[in-house]
């Protein structure tokens, strides 16, 4: 039994606010269960009948153990139904009422006394604000929207926030000939969230796939693990809503840049789902891996067979976009179709037969049999004659196949129930099969990752150093003058001498930063432990625990005045930067807070006078820091998003971060292969592969210091915001420039 059996595969029902009315909800939901084979009950304070069934005064009254009841009555008569439910032991209701929770102060507390109701009688509960859900297969339609007992029953099922999405998939899904096995609007969902459903589909053997329409989350982590169960066992493609809102729940760069869309995307391609941009896109990637997923495979190959040479132009271009391999051909396959086509054909992958003739089968056969091929798309006319799509394409191959064609309507239909029965998805467009495709080899790519987990787990688990080879000294190669100062040993809040003042001699200077990485695995000291105070830490606070995470970080000196100051300048290697340090400095360029390339005692006098300058930070200290070699620069952050907790943010990094908005997001936290594979998402990945000389990242090193940043935070609710911008790529290793650390 699973956890929605009353409510989704319900023996009777009940509907309350049965009306006579045809313009009523309660008697368009009378005329669509018509068909179901169980009792269905209206429940009216005074008929003796509605729609031709016996009526009753309440669900008390009607005698009989009652799994569902439908509430079409308004707000102000729902606590009193769900009590009467309550009382009669009904074990689940829907609430079709709108003007609740959605609507202000005043319905949150109506639906909040309304899931008391039900928690305390164990009522599961769908919506409020919900049309409904259907199961053609058990011909229940629990819903007002009318036409859709001619839905076909299938293996597509189908969750949405939205009512009026849900309705809108089953409609285009009965258009595109794909049977539903449950459609279901959850609206407010009160109770029955997106993850109950899923996680009664995971068990459902009548379920082949399952499409996602989301417009918020409300729990991030508990939807990743339900959509992690669900797709072990079947694929599960998701829109989500809401691309325009990028909302800025931190102060810092990587707070502005990210954002619930950016955020969910991330979470639901990180749990398994493919993620696409439309509801026809929904369905056209439902079709294809209905028909079939691909093993696991991180970059699966397509292959590419045309009987026209645009549309194969076409499928290429789109494919492209999608980042999906179209790999040339070995010289085997190539000798071959060497023999099947005229010279003048293109044979390399794309293959274009020129005109599909007799050879077509055994082209599309060679070119699925290569070794660098992972399936197929093909695209030809419906040409009577020339080719037979049935007879050309069902069994040719043994790796998946996705058509497209064109041609006279009535025959693109009827080939293309043909070819499904036969397990090839088609498709009208070149475009739309493309990205069909597409979805199949990001279904493979999502399953490899998840079966790769553990073995990247494991390897995180080496100390960075090991990893990436870098050396054990900070960059400047002189030693440290003193032990590192953990975080927690910060200097203290009390204002230090004014920066303009000179000094006699100088105080003892702090520790260079950047000492040895500990273990990722077993850090010598947590640099943030529990004493520290709330609030955002300043530069060299926030360098101790990038140091302590395994980043280096330049070798440099904080001091409390001019004296110490030239102190460290005459101790590292010149040039050096300067820098103000204090919590409330976020941006160090917008205020003129950093000055660069310091060589001599008269510049560092000149450098200290224009940040004594600024009126505001009368009481920060100064940062004497040597100055890095040159190189791109990224950004890595980790913040906590409300529905998803603590991610992690990659992106191109520093002063036009924000202005770029180039970022890949992971929920934390996350393994090194998987954090590796962020760099490739960046549209600026090219810039950091050794671009015209440039110094070039170490992608596994990058993916551990990643994986530890996320880890760290993952186990750190005491932390908001950790921030390293810019992380310079140097030919020494990844160089953390400037870091921001907010505790709560």
């Amino acid at each position: 039994m699973g956890a929605l059996d009353a409510l989704l595969r319900p023996r009777a029902v009940a509907v309350v606010g049965a009306s006579p009315s045809p313009a009523k909800a309660g008697h368009q939901l009378l005329l669509s269960l018509a068909p179901f084979p169980g009792p269905v009950h209206p429940v009216h304070p005074r008929a003796s009948e509605v729609a031709g069934r016996p009526a009753h005064p309440s669900v008390g009254a009607i005698g009989e153990p009652v799994d569902l009841a439908l509430l079409a009555v308004p707000p102000a008569a729902l606590l009193a139904a769900l009590r009467d439910c309550a009382e009669a032991g009904v074990g689940a209701a829907a609430i079709h009422a709108g003007g609740l929770a959605e609507a202000g102060a005043e319905g949150a507390a109506l639906q909040a006394e309304l899931l008391d109701v039900a928690r305390s009688a164990e009522i599961r509960l769908l919506g409020p604000n919900t049309s409904g859900f259907l199961d053609p297969a058990a011909r229940l339609h629990a819903t007002f929207v009318p036409g859709v007992a001619a839905i076909a029953p299938g293996p597509l099922a189908i969750v949405a926030q939205s009512g009026g999405v849900n309705h809108q998939l089953a409609f285009a899904a009965q258009a595109e000939g794909i049977g539903v096995r449950l459609a279901i609007g959850l609206g407010n969902a009160a109770d029955v969230d997106v993850p109950d459903v899923l996680d009664q589909l995971a068990d459902d053997a009548e379920t082949g796939a399952v499409v996602l329409a989301l417009e918020g989350v409300r729990d991030g982590r508990r939807l990743i693990a339900a959509i992690e169960r669900l797709t072990a066992r079947v694929p599960v493609i998701a829109l989500k809503a809401g691309r325009a809102d990028v909302g800025a729940f931190a102060q810092s760069h990587t707070g502005a840049l990210t954002g619930s869309y950016r955020v969910a995307h991330a979470g639901l391609a990180q749990a398994g789902a493919v993620v696409v941009q439309s509801t026809q896109e929904l369905l056209d990637a439902a079709r294809a891996l209905l028909c079939g997923r691909l093993a696991p495979r991180e970059h699966a190959g397509l292959g590419i067979v045309t009987g026209q040479a645009g549309p194969g132009l076409l499928l290429a271009d789109e494919l492209s976009v999608a980042g999906v391999r179209v790999p040339e051909l070995g010289a085997a396959p190539r000798a071959r179709l060497a023999e099947l086509l005229d010279p003048i054909t293109y044979q390399r992958n794309p293959v274009d037969t020129g005109r599909p003739g007799p050879s077509f089968r055994e082209v599309v056969a060679t070119v699925g049999g290569a070794e660098e091929i992972d399936a197929l798309v093909v695209h030809a006319l419906l040409e009577p004659g020339a080719l037979d799509p049935v007879a050309d394409l069902s069994g040719a191959t043994d790796v998946p196949v996705v058509f497209s064609t064109g041609g006279p309507p009535a025959q693109v239909a009827d080939v293309t129930r043909r070819l499904a029965g036969a397990g090839i998805a088609t498709f009208a467009s070149p475009e739309r099969a493309a990205r069909a495709a597409a979805a199949l080899v990001q279904d493979a790519a999502r399953a490899w990752r998840r079966r790769e987990r553990d073995a990247a787990d494991a390897a995180a688990a080496a100390p960075l150093a090991a990893a990436t080879g870098a050396p054990a000294v900070p960059l400047a190669a002189a030693a440290p003058l003193v032990p590192a100062r953990p975080l927690a040993a910060a200097p203290p809040a009390a204002p230090a001498a004014p920066l303009a003042a000179a000094t006699g001699a100088p105080a003892a200077l702090t520790a260079p930063l950047g000492a040895p990485a500990a273990p990722l695995d077993a850090p010598a000291a947590d640099p943030l432990d529990a004493t520290a105070a709330a609030g955002p830490w300043d530069e060299a606070s926030a360098k101790a625990l990038v140091a302590a995470l395994g980043l280096a970080v330049p070798a440099g000196v904080v001091c409390a005045d001019r004296a110490e100051a030239h102190a460290a300048l005459a101790r590292l290697r010149a040039p050096v930067a300067l820098k103000l340090v204090h919590p409330q400095l976020r941006h160090k360029s917008e205020r003129g807070a950093l000055r660069l390339g310091i060589a001599t005692p008269r510049e560092l006098d000149a450098a200290v006078d224009a940040l004594a300058a600024i009126d505001d930070l009368q009481d920060a200290r100064l940062l004497v820091e040597e100055m890095a070699p040159s190189g791109p620069e990224l950004l890595l952050g980790a913040v906590r998003d409300p529905a998803f907790g603590p991610i992690v943010v990659l992106g191109a990094g520093g002063v036009a971060a924000e202005a770029l908005d180039d970022v890949a997001v992971r929920i934390a936290p996350v393994a090194v292969g998987e954090a590796a594979a962020m760099l490739g998402e960046l549209a600026s990945a090219q810039l950091f592969g050794g671009f015209r000389g440039q110094p070039a990242v170490d992608v596994h090193a990058l993916g551990a210091a990643i994986a530890a940043l996320s880890r760290w935070i993952a186990e750190r609710p005491d932390v908001a915001e950790v921030e390293v911008n810019p992380l310079r790529v140097t030919a020494h290793g990844l160089i953390a420039l400037d870091a921001l650390v907010v505790a709560t």
